[in-house]
């Protein structure tokens, strides 16, 4: 037999569950609003050899007295960049050559000794994707006392990226 009671029990469960069906469906949405826009943007394999050459070129301009007809590069600090995209870009560029600084500085005896590197070594630092941006930190290094960190800030346009800002950060 249904009583009062119970039709007033079903009727409060039914708006308790609605309004927390509701704040889900929001809770739901807030995040799918706020990860399109956090989210990085998928580039191509071509795009990303574009990108690290346009990244090179901007960090060789700064300070451009630590250059060297011949370069170390690091990647292995950051993992934006798929291993197609690097290996294009080296068969492209014969005069980087593709290393792990950690081991390079901690083998390398004229570094060691002097402090200073037959070749200039360019380690990739960080790369942060933000909705049309890419911020990018690199250092250049040929001495103890000769090295800087550039940061980059590339915006697309016209589906392909740009660069809008290079400044050197620090220096040594």
């Amino acid at each position: 037999m249904v009583t009062k009671k119970k039709v007033k029990n079903i009727s409060y469960r039914f708006k308790r569950d609605t309004m927390k069906h509701k704040l889900c469906l929001l809770i739901v949405g807030l995040i799918v609003v706020l990860g399109s826009c956090l989210s990085p943007i998928v580039v191509n394999g071509q795009e990303q050899t574009d990108i690290i050459k346009a990244i090179i070129d901007s960090t060789l301009k700064r300070n451009s007295g630590i250059n060297t007809e011949h370069y170390w590069i690091d990647f292995s600090k950051i993992d934006y960049f798929d291993f197609q995209s690097i290996e294009e870009f080296l068969i492209r560029n014969p005069n980087f050559v593709k290393v792990d600084s950690d081991s390079l500085l901690a083998n390398d005896l004229t570094w060691k000794e002097y402090g200073f590197l037959q070749k200039t070594l360019i380690i990739f630092e960080e790369v942060e994707m933000f909705k049309d941006l890419i911020k990018i930190k690199v250092s250049k290094t040929k001495a103890t006392d000769g090295s800087n960190g550039v940061e980059i800030i590339m915006k697309k346009r016209n589906q392909k990226y740009e660069i809008i800002s290079s400044k050197i950060t620090w220096i040594s």
